[in-house]
């Protein structure tokens, strides 16, 4: 391969929409020490947003929400959406549909045969198997086992069943271990799914420690990104023209909030979406208000998220990470029950409303919360909530709309409410602060 030839590098797209957010940054810190052009991957099916039925739907792409040339302008680094570089190799149709493989032993796989109590074990099964891995735990032997007693390794080599990949050939034949050390070779639901649209080897091959003895002395040691890219820097590496890694959402980048200074601060929204937060905030607030209170109330799976963190029997663990609605209200009335004043989420509400020449500023929340007498003690306090059913966003951005638009709107918020174990919530509140000077209190 000739020096000046472009190379490119992708990666395994990981669990959530936000993780998948992250490993962008991550993958752009990786390709411009590499002098590389990131490809970045299509927003990827995941335990948040599931596919229904057989047929996947039409593939969403980053640039429907993030402006990625003003990313790359901003950054210096060269990208390209990885739909459109296989299009340009005539490996995909130009609408993202992948191409049907003649004579590929991929068409004698079976789609959607197993029972419906099958697939769900095995989400659920995929689901407590990421949270060890997030925990740092170690994986129990019958967790890896699957319904028919296939381990996760051999039932990662087998085509999932939503949908078996069609492509005229693989971009890449198998993907790197991110980290290295070759040790944890499994890929989540979110990475296997991409893997066999792609039609690419799920099981990574491992690739050594330059020098073992000092960079395995630690797990932080083995996703070290300096380590990383130093590793991926090694002339055998470098004559790889599309160098594939699995996902490098847990690499360390090091330094003071590193890849969002470098990289993610740059990560702004289209116009498209600006304005159609515009419009939301213009139907929702009170008239002539235009600063709020932004609250970021995220349940569902993240009770289990919290389990493996804390524990309701220790309240203010758990406050931290899953508070009820009432405790929230709570701090924003700054009165317990016995009424002595706890909250300084109430001095700042108090002073950004001042500030933005109100007495009292309106509540917006955000949450996916389901329970009726959880929502009826938020609407009892007059907060406005968000309902993208009735706002349209579904059919104006699709099924990835909700979650992105939420963090579009959070990030306009004057006071930004939320846990600290959330993810999400903490690059909202990095938008915020880094883009409108915002100021976000977390819930203790």
């Amino acid at each position: 391969m000739s020096p000046s030839s472009p190379r490119y590098l992708m990666y395994v797209p990981y669990a959530g929409v936000t993780n998948q957010l992250i490993s962008i940054w991550h993958g752009s810190m990786i390709a411009k020490a590499l002098n590389r052009t990131l490809l970045i991957p299509n927003l990827s099916p995941n335990v948040h947003v599931e596919v229904d039925g057989q047929q996947e739907p039409a593939p969403t792409r980053w640039s429907e929400f993030i402006d990625l040339k003003l990313y790359s302008r901003q950054t210096g680094l060269q990208l390209e959406e990885l739909d459109d570089f296989l299009a340009r190799r005539g490996i995909i149709e130009h609408k993202g549909q992948l191409r049907r493989r003649s004579g590929s032993k991929n068409m004698k796989r079976s789609v959607g045969t197993k029972p419906a109590s099958s697939r769900n074990k095995h989400k659920k099964r995929w689901i407590q198997l990421e949270s060890l891995v997030q925990e740092g735990q170690p994986i129990p032997k019958s967790s890896l086992e699957t319904t028919n007693g296939a381990t996760s390794e051999q039932e990662a080599q087998e085509p999932h069943h939503q949908r078996p990949a069609f492509v005229k050939h693989p971009v890449v034949e198998q993907c790197f271990s991110e980290a290295g050390y070759g040790m944890d070779r499994r890929v989540d639901m979110t990475g296997r799914r991409f893997m066999q649209r792609y039609a690419i080897n799920s099981t990574l091959i491992p690739t050594p420690f330059l020098d073992p003895e000092r960079d395995n002395n630690s797990i932080w040691a083995r996703w070290r990104m300096d380590k990383v890219i130093e590793r991926y820097q090694q002339p055998h590496y470098e004559e790889e023209e599309i160098l594939c890694l699995g996902h490098v959402y847990r690499l360390l980048p090091g330094g003071n909030n590193r890849a969002w200074v470098e990289f993610g601060q740059h990560f702004h929204f289209t116009e498209k979406v600006h304005e159609f937060v515009d419009e939301i905030l213009e139907e929702l607030l009170p008239r002539g208000h235009q600063a709020f209170v932004g609250i970021h109330l995220r349940r569902g799976d993240f009770e289990r998220h919290c389990m493996g963190i804390t524990s309701p029997a220790d309240p203010n663990g758990w406050n931290r990470c899953y508070p009820s609605v009432q405790h929230i209200i709570s701090l924003l009335s700054g009165k317990t029950g016995g009424g002595h004043s706890v909250s300084g989420v109430t001095a700042a509400a108090h002073a950004v409303a001042l500030a933005s020449g109100y007495q009292k500023l309106p509540v917006l929340v955000l949450t996916n919360e389901r329970d009726p007498i959880e929502l009826a003690k938020a609407d009892a306090e007059n907060w406005i909530r968000v309902d993208h059913k009735r706002l349209g966003t579904l059919e104006r951005f699709g099924r990835y709309g909700p979650i992105l638009i939420d963090g579009a709107l959070l990030a306009r918020a004057n006071l930004l409410v939320g846990v600290e174990y959330s993810t999400y919530f903490k690059t909202a509140s990095k938008r915020a602060e880094t883009w409108y000077n915002s100021q976000t209190i977390f819930v203790t």
